[in-house]
């Protein structure tokens, strides 16, 4: 059963990665991937609303809260004990696109990051542009992972479930306070 999933995770991981190429989609591709690393486009966001938005500055403190909870879960907790080799360790039909971590496959930091960062800045500007545009910008970053043939696809869902629970509870709102005399 495992290896029928994992053969299955590793046709789709090469699949996706084959339609996820293109003179100006590598571009696109390795920009996300770079902007992902550690959360730091999230981490942009998060000091860029600190400055410009006093009164979020809690939403900014909780989004650095959840990237920094979803690294030490993801990266220092699961990969070591999940010891999940790359795609292009052993499986040459992932192109090489020179970019190589040292680190573990399962889950993707990238995704788990992405995913953390895009519940909670849906939570500090709640309008759907702000949505849309988070999460496709999460998207792009946890696919540019498979597309570069660093993670199969189960790292990136992996990942992102983790992000999203880990940001869902940090950013969850306090029950509301009952009056005096209820």
């Amino acid at each position: 059963m495992l290896a029928s999933l994992a053969s299955v995770d590793r046709a789709l991981g090469v699949w996706l990665a084959a339609h996820l190429t293109g003179p100006w989609l590598d571009h696109v591709m390795l920009w996300a991937t770079y902007s992902g690393v550690r959360g730091t486009i999230w981490v942009a966001f998060a000091i860029a609303t600190w400055i410009a938005a006093p009164t979020k500055r809690m939403a900014a403190y909780r989004l650095l809260l959840s990237l920094l909870l979803t690294t030490l879960l993801g990266e220092g907790i699961i990969k070591p004990l999940v010891n999940r080799d790359r795609p292009f360790v052993n499986h040459p039909e992932y192109h090489d696109y020179g970019v190589r971590p040292d680190s573990y496959s399962f889950p993707s930091g990238h995704a788990a990051s992405a995913a953390a960062g895009a519940v909670a800045l849906t939570r500090m500007f709640p309008t759907p542009a702000v949505a849309i545009a988070a999460w496709t910008l999460a998207t792009v970053i946890a696919l540019s992972r498979v597309a570069l043939g660093v993670h199969f696809p189960s790292d990136i869902l992996a990942g992102f479930a983790i992000g999203f629970i880990v940001a869902r509870v940090v950013c969850a709102r306090p029950p509301a306070t009952p009056e005096l005399g209820d």
